[in-house]
């Protein structure tokens, strides 16, 4: 008999996907949504499952009037063109003053619960440009970290 060790992809339905909130120290609101976009079960042994995630990351932000007032005439950036993320392009770095809320997302699959949190690490923005909503252009470095747990564990 032939046994399969291929990684299998699991099917998972979602749980939560919130909106995470950060507020930066120039006044923007920076939201993250991290969302699963595929889930591969790589093995388990007595540690538990080895698995690899598939994440996608959503990254809204928006900026105060005053800040948007400061760049009004700057001209519109798209991702399509991008900066080089330097001082002499004109990023400079923003730290963020809190988070008002997580950004965690928890799927089910198979009687388990898989949670993803993302941590928002650094911050910069370009005040010589702005996107279209008028906030200048950031770019925002994240970490993702997942975890499953068995159902009954994390209910």
């Amino acid at each position: 008999m032939v046994v399969d060790v291929r990684p299998r992809q699991a099917d998972f339905e979602i749980v939560s996907e919130d909106w995470g909130k950060a507020i930066l120290t120039d006044g923007s609101e920076v939201f993250t949504r991290v969302i699963l976009a595929d889930l591969t079960i790589l093995s388990e042994d007595l540690l538990g499952k080895q698995f690899a995630t598939s994440n996608v990351v959503a990254l809204r932000v928006r900026s105060p009037q005053s800040l948007k007032d400061k760049i009004v005439g700057a001209p519109i950036r798209t991702p399509i063109e991008p900066l080089p993320l330097t001082e002499e392009a004109g990023f400079e770095r923003v730290n963020i003053d809190r988070v008002e809320k997580p950004t965690i997302s928890r799927y089910r699959f198979n009687g388990n619960i898989i949670t993803i949190e993302l941590t928002i690490k650094i911050v910069i923005r370009n005040m010589n440009y702005r996107i279209p909503n008028g906030s200048p252009v950031y770019h925002v470095r994240w970490n993702v970290e997942s975890n499953i747990e068995e159902e009954h564990e994390s209910s």
